[in-house]
C-alpha cells in the first residue's frame, strides 16, 4: 500500500484512503469542488493525488455541456495522462472568468461594447455558454423572486437583474453569430453542414444553443425509433433491410409527431 507524507509532523495517509473518500463525492454538489480546491492547496503530494483522480472527468462533464468542437478536440489532444481532466477543467474555468469580465465591462462601460461582444461571439463562443447560463440564474433580491425560485433562500447577488439580462443577451449574440456563419457555409455549398445544423440555425435566433437542439433531436429520434405505430407492427428502419417499407416508415414518423402534438388539428 503506497503512503504519502501529509505534513511535516510525519503523519501518513494511504493513497487508497483519498480515493475512497473521493468516490463518495457528488459532481452535482457545490461542496465537491470547494473541498478539492482546499486539498489542492495542502502540498504537492496531496495535489498529485487530487489532480489525477477520475472525479475531474465527472466534474467536467457535469459543469460543461457545451463547447466549440475544434477547441475541445485541441484540449483533448493537448492534455494526456491521469490529470487530463483536471487541466481541461481549469482551462475552461479560465475562459469562464474571462467571459464574465467581458460581460461586466459590457454592463458597466458603454464604449467598447461591440468589440467585447465580438470577442464573446467569435473567440469564446460556446466554450463559455455554460458560464453565461449560470450568470442568468444569479439570485435576485427577495422581493423580485417568485414562489418557485430555484435559488431558495440564497442571498441576492450584486446587480443580479442587469447581470441576468446581459448574460442572456450574450448567449443570443453567440447563437446568432454561429447561425449566420453556418448558413454562409451552407450557401457556399459546404457539404459538412448537416441537416440538424441547418435546422438548429432557426432556433439560434431565439437564443437556443445548436448543441441543445441537437441533443433534443437525438432524443426525439430515439423515441421515434421505439414508437409503436397504430398498426401495432414493428417498423423496420434500415433501408438495406429487404422488409424496409418507405411509406410505412414515413407514416410512423407522422404518427409519432401527432402523438407528440407537434402536428394535427389542435396544434
Amino acid at each position: 500500500m503506497q503512503r504519502l507524507t501529509l505534513n511535516s509532523s510525519g503523519v501518513h495517509l494511504p493513497v487508497e484512503l483519498y480515493n475512497h473518500i473521493f468516490g463518495s463525492f457528488s459532481p452535482q454538489s457545490p461542496w465537491t469542488i470547494q473541498t478539492l480546491l482546499s486539498l489542492l492547496a495542502v502540498n504537492s503530494y496531496v495535489r498529485a493525488i487530487v489532480s489525477s483522480h477520475p472525479i475531474w472527468r465527472s466534474l467536467y462533464n457535469e459543469r460543461y455541456t457545451h463547447h466549440v468542437p475544434a477547441n475541445e478536440q485541441r484540449r483533448l489532444s493537448q492534455w494526456s495522462g491521469s490529470d487530463r481532466w483536471y487541466h481541461m477543467y481549469f482551462e475552461r474555468v479560465a475562459l469562464d472568468r474571462r467571459a464574465l469580465r467581458l460581460l461586466d465591462e459590457i454592463r458597466t462601460q458603454i464604449p467598447g461594447r461591440i468589440s467585447r461582444a465580438s470577442v464573446l461571439a467569435r473567440e469564446l463562443s460556446f466554450d463559455v455558454w455554460d458560464a453565461l447560463g449560470d450568470e442568468m440564474t444569479a439570485p435576485l433580491p427577495t422581493y423580485f423572486r417568485s414562489t418557485y425560485d430555484e435559488n431558495g433562500d440564497l442571498p441576492p447577488a450584486p446587480h443580479a437583474m442587469p447581470r441576468r439580462f446581459w448574460a442572456k443577451t450574450a448567449q443570443g449574440i453567440i447563437a446568432r453569430y454561429w447561425a449566420v456563419t453556418m448558413w454562409r457555409r451552407l450557401y457556399a455549398g459546404d457539404p459538412t453542414v448537416s441537416t440538424t445544423e441547418a435546422l438548429a440555425g432557426w432556433s439560434a435566433f431565439y437564443g437556443w444553443s445548436p448543441q441543445e437542439i441537437e441533443r433534443e433531436l437525438d432524443y426525439c429520434a430515439q423515441e421515434c425509433l421505439e414508437f409503436l405505430p397504430r398498426s401495432g407492427k414493428k417498423i423496420v428502419w434500415d433501408p438495406s433491410d429487404p422488409d424496409f417499407n418507405l411509406h410505412r416508415a414515413c407514416r410512423t414518423i407522422i404518427e409519432y409527431m401527432e402523438d407528440q402534438e407537434w402536428i394535427g388539428d389542435d396544434c
